[in-house]
């Protein structure tokens, strides 16, 4: 006898139909346990508060380690602060950053605390740098304040305009000084610690020499020579010391060598490309 093959009607739809179905507990109760997260710059944790409720309402019983979370609760309440502070304190109409709600005051400092506090968005950051750098009406930093400005220039993209950031401490070298002063003349210190952030800036944005992990363990290298066709540093390091042979050739392209202790792996970061670099020599050509 021939089989007859069911027919599936194409003039109608089939959907699926979801129903909540009540289930019974069983009685045993779970024992849950939550502990810190230890993986590198990970502040959260494996439940939410709303999904612990759920357990525990419904008869579970769970267990937290002290202080588990601590780290995302602060960042929640840091990103309330900034989001804060950019309703109240930025104008929209001079993209700049006010020293206070009233908005009748402006600095480069509360410009380049906006940036590193990321209340100003990573979309407005450059230009936000370029009318703190370009705005001589702001109030402006001091020599020793100039350290956060490289750190913002850093953070928004903008690190190839250290070079040029210069000229006070040229200048300061043409008068014959040693050390760095805190102002321009007339000033209460020529020697002051915190002026000398060149000293740091010439690895850290110059070279892009950065740790990337706990304890140097990992490193980025992401160079920003701005008006500068070559760059030759040697810089200490827990396990040693790190080289890098830098020279650029155009705008765009860069060779050389970075030299790592052993055991330290990283990356370099050009052009927005990225090369492994591993422990020992190797060569560089992007």
């Amino acid at each position: 006898m021939a089989q007859t093959r069911p027919h599936i009607s194409t003039s109608f739809s089939y959907e699926t139909l979801e129903e909540t179905l009540d289930i019974k507990p069983k009685g045993a109760q779970l024992h849950i346990g939550i502990p810190k997260e230890t993986a590198f710059q990970e502040n959260r944790i494996a439940l939410t508060p709303d999904a612990v409720a759920v357990l525990v309402s419904n008869g579970q019983h769970v267990v937290i380690e002290h202080n588990a979370g601590d780290a995302a609760h602060y960042r929640e309440l840091a990103g309330k602060l900034a989001a804060g502070t950019y309703a109240a304190c930025f104008d929209q109409a001079k993209m700049e950053m006010a020293n206070t709600p009233a908005k009748n005051t402006f600095s480069q400092h509360a410009g380049i605390m906006g940036v590193l506090s990321e209340s100003v968005p990573a979309a407005q950051a450059k230009q936000v740098m370029q009318k703190i750098l370009n705005d001589t009406s702001l109030s402006q930093a001091t020599f020793y304040y100039r350290f956060y400005l490289n750190v913002a220039l850093r953070k928004a993209g903008l690190g190839d305009l250290y070079y040029a950031q210069l000229k006070p401490w040229k200048d300061m070298l043409k008068m014959g000084l040693t050390t760095f002063a805190e102002n321009p003349d007339p000033t209460r210190s020529d020697c002051h610690a915190w002026s000398a952030s060149p000293n740091y800036d010439f690895f850290a944005t110059i070279c892009g020499i950065m740790p990337a992990a706990p304890g140097f363990k990992k490193v980025t290298i992401a160079p920003a020579l701005g008006e500068l066709k070559e760059v030759n540093a040697k810089m200490p390091h827990p396990n040693g010391e790190i080289q890098v042979t830098l020279k650029r050739d155009g705008k765009d392209k860069i060779s050389g060598e970075v030299v790592l202790p052993q055991q330290i792996t990283g990356n370099f970061i050009w052009q927005g490309k990225t090369v492994p670099l591993k422990g020992g020599r190797q060569s560089i050509k992007m």
